[in-house]
C-alpha cells in the first residue's frame, strides 16, 4: 500500500531547516498530515473552513497572516503542500512558548493544533504546575475545560502514526 504522506518529508524537512521548535520534527508533521489529511493536500469537506494538507483553519490562517476571508480564509492552500507546511511551521513557532517541552513536545504540538493557542497554554500551565499528573490526565482536563471535541481521540491516532513515521525515519 503507498502511503499518501511520505510524499511530503522532503518538503518537511526542508521547511523544518528555518525552524527551530522543541518537538516539531519530520515525524511530528508527517503525523499530522496523517491525522488530518491522509496526504491529500486538497482535503476539503464541502463548507468547511479547514483547507488543504493540515486542514488550516480560519483562525489559524489568520495568526500567519492570511488575510480574513471567513470560511475561505485559507483557501490558497488548498493543493499546496509546502505552504500548507509552511503555514503550519510559522503558526507552532508563534505559539512555542504555550507548548510543553521534554519527552511530551511532539504531542504538545498536536493539541495546540487541535485545540488552539489557549488550549495549550491552558495544558502546560496545568502538567508543570509540580502536581503528579501525567500528560494525559492534563489532556482530558483541558478537553472538559476547553470544550475541545474529540481531543483524546485526536492525540490518540496522532500517536499511532507518530510512532509508524519514527520507525520510518530509523
Amino acid at each position: 500500500m503507498r502511503d499518501n504522506v511520505l510524499k511530503w518529508a522532503d518538503d518537511v524537512e526542508a521547511a523544518l531547516e528555518d525552524y527551530d521548535i522543541e518537538g516539531v520534527d519530520v515525524q511530528t508533521v508527517l503525523a499530522l498530515i496523517r491525522v488530518e489529511s491522509a496526504g491529500n493536500a486538497r482535503a476539503r469537506r464541502v463548507g468547511s473552513q479547514f483547507c488543504g494538507l493540515l486542514q488550516m483553519g480560519r483562525m489559524a490562517g489568520i495568526d500567519v497572516g492570511f488575510e480574513d476571508d471567513g470560511k475561505d480564509t485559507t483557501e490558497a492552500l488548498m493543493g499546496d503542500g509546502p505552504a500548507a507546511i509552511n503555514a503550519f511551521l510559522r503558526y507552532v513557532d508563534r505559539y512555542k512558548a504555550r507548548l510543553v517541552g521534554c519527552k511530551n513536545a511532539s504531542r504538545s504540538v498536536a493539541t495546540l493544533w487541535k485545540g488552539g493557542p489557549g488550549t495549550a497554554a491552558y495544558i502546560k500551565q496545568t502538567y508543570e504546575t509540580g502536581r503528579d499528573i501525567t500528560f494525559g490526565e492534563t489532556v482530558s482536563a483541558a478537553q472538559a475545560a476547553k470544550g475541545i471535541p474529540n481531543l483524546r481521540a485526536y492525540l490518540r491516532r496522532f500517536d499511532e502514526y507518530y510512532e509508524q513515521y519514527a520507525r520510518w525515519d530509523a
